[in-house]
């Protein structure tokens, strides 16, 4: 997918990310339906209106989620989930996170699933004496036209507490998505 990241007070800073995930996923239903996953990631950062990186990284992520199902349009969700930097160009900002998080999701009607996710998150960067916690809360409301359409809307509250002040950091974002499926 690809975002775009725009700053009202210093558009200098505007950017665009380009992201790529490619993986498995195992349900266990005699576990509680636990899902594993396992995958590839891929970000490329550039400057807004470019496709010159001026940042790209290369992770491994893996994860456990555990849904615990609460009639037949609501969820709760437990899990937990590590990315491991393999590469990063230039070095400085690669990072491993480990994360732990509490979502819940409920189906309004057959189109209209709201969802809401809680996750604290320890970022500790690989080239640098550098660790970081944030929270983060995420709202989303998704519309499904079809199997394969969907409209997205998201907004997130993320706070930020690096051992290193000058890294600590409060921000809100919104955002709008139109998703296409392929399901098999």
């Amino acid at each position: 997918g690809r975002q775009y990241f725009f700053y009202d007070r210093f558009d200098e800073l505007d950017f665009a990310s380009i992201d790529a995930r490619a993986g498995l996923a195992y349900s266990l239903p005699k576990l509680n339906n636990l899902q594993l996953r396992a995958d590839y990631l891929y970000n490329r950062l550039t400057d807004e209106g470019s496709f010159d990186a001026f940042f790209t990284s290369h992770a491994l992520a893996f994860g456990a989620e555990l849904p615990f199902r609460i009639g037949r349009a609501q969820q709760v969700s437990i899990g937990t989930d590590v990315s491991l930097n393999l590469d990063s160009d230039p070095d400085g900002p690669g990072r491993h996170d480990f994360s732990a998080f509490l979502g819940y999701s409920v189906n309004l009607t057959r189109a209209l699933t709201i969802s809401a996710v809680a996750r604290v998150i320890a970022r500790n960067y690989t080239d640098s004496d550098r660790t970081d916690v944030s929270g983060i809360l995420a709202v989303s409301a998704t519309y499904r036209f079809t199997k394969w359409l969907s409209a997205n809307a998201v907004t997130t509250l993320v706070t930020n507490d690096s051992d290193q002040d000058v890294f600590d950091y409060d921000v809100a974002n919104a955002g709008v998505a139109l998703s296409f499926g392929l399901r098999f």
